[in-house]
């Protein structure tokens, strides 16, 4: 329910959008919560990107972090990084989209005396 209001408020279909976080919702198990994620994400265009497990311990594994986007599939690249620091790995986001190169300008004074 609250990212379905979070979706709502910041117009999420109208906009290129990327969600990513712990939400404790495992893509892998596929429950209850998952297809409702699963349905809300898709009321605003949006798809939650399958990734391999996120959360690994001695007696389970999950994906229960999540990238949930709109981008055209292929556009968006994802890898996972052990941080060694959580219980978590991180993710690194990459938007697969050529960027027009910005134009470098500097100004000088020169003052004399």
């Amino acid at each position: 329910e609250v990212i379905n209001e979070v979706l709502e408020k910041i117009s999420a279909e109208k906009y290129l959008t990327i969600l990513v976080g712990d939400i404790n919702i495992d893509c892998l198990a596929k429950g209850n919560d998952y297809y409702q994620l699963r349905d809300t994400l898709g009321s605003h265009n949006m798809y939650r990107v399958n990734l391999m497990p996120t959360r690994i311990t001695l007696t389970s594994r999950t994906s229960i972090d999540c990238v949930c986007t709109n981008l055209p599939v292929g556009e968006l690249n994802i890898e996972i990084l052990d941080t060694c620091i959580s219980d978590h790995t991180g993710q690194i986001c990459r938007i697969a989209r050529d960027i027009a190169p910005t134009t470098l300008t500097t100004k000088r004074r020169q003052i004399n005396n």
